[in-house]
């Protein structure tokens, strides 16, 4: 069959990837300034993070729509003639664009197959080059999706906070007294992803961005295996010389094929903040 697959804007793809591929990207959308944008379409990712900087309030999102779907898949179906869609998706338990995925893909019946990432960031930006890596194989849909389910058990993301001023933006922080706590004795906090989708807080950095970074580098050396080859993506707001750092040092430890560092899907950077680095790590299908 021919196939296409396609993903949305909470993914990390880098360019060498898309400059590449022709891997249609469904957009969530952010509300600043008094209107609606496609950040990436409507305004360049890095010009946005420099207005962010000045915002008061995180901008507002929101999922596509089922018509930002269907247009895509008609695109696929009636113009470029594919037999079939895969559309990798953020994990459901993130978001709803998963769903509404769902919706549109009614009329279509058993020409698209949603697969549900459990997670987003680099790790969705990888399984999106798998699947690729997979249908160029010339795989059965089945035999691609149980492949998949394989990548995710093993697939590892982790997150480098600088600051929690955009988590208290957002309202996920409640308290200014916390948020001014940790800017006074510089805690840099640090996440893991949990399947499906969860981000569990681990023990920060402190002080210093390097701190922050250590402490990132040996999460990820800790839950990885090191009998497996891995292929890495590292995505950063506005911090790439720490995010070339922690790649190098994972490069050392781990058994990295293709790695990539590029800017954060601004859906996700938007809540976490300046210099925030996400490590994902999947392991190569070669």
């Amino acid at each position: 069959m021919k196939i296409q697959i396609i993903t949305d804007s909470a993914a990390d793809l880098p360019i060498e990837f898309k400059d590449k591929y022709d891997i249609p990207i469904v957009h969530q959308r952010l509300f600043f300034d008094d209107r609606e944008w496609k950040v990436g379409v409507d305004i360049p990712v890095r010009e946005y993070y420099h207005k962010l900087k000045t915002m008061k309030e995180i901008p507002k999102s929101s999922v596509p729509s089922p018509q930002d779907f269907q247009d895509i898949f008609q695109s696929c179906f009636k113009e470029k003639d594919y037999d079939h869609v895969i559309y990798v998706g953020i994990s459901e338990s993130l978001t709803g664009t998963l769903n509404v995925a769902r919706v549109a893909s009614q009329e279509y019946r058993d020409r698209v197959t949603i697969i549900d990432t459990e997670s987003a960031s680099g790790v969705q930006g990888l399984i999106t080059i798998a699947v690729k890596k997979l249908v160029e194989r010339n795989l059965p849909i089945d035999k691609i999706v149980e492949e998949v389910e394989k990548l995710k058990e093993r697939s590892i993301l982790d997150v480098g906070f600088y600051t929690l001023e955009n988590v208290y933006k957002s309202g996920r922080l409640k308290s200014k007294f916390i948020l001014n706590l940790t800017k006074l004795i510089g805690i840099k906090p640090i996440a893991v992803m949990e399947q499906p989708g969860k981000l569990v807080s681990k023990l920060p950095g402190f002080v210093f961005g390097f701190h922050m970074e250590n402490r990132l580098t040996n999460i990820i050396v800790k839950r990885a295996k090191k009998d497996i080859t891995y292929d890495m993506i590292i995505s950063h707001v506005e911090n790439l010389k720490g995010s070339t750092r922690i790649a190098n040092k994972i490069k050392k430890k781990l058994k990295i094929r293709d790695f990539y560092v590029t800017d954060a899907a601004p859906i996700i950077g938007s809540n976490t903040g300046m210099k925030t680095i996400i490590v994902s790590v999947v392991p190569s299908i070669g």
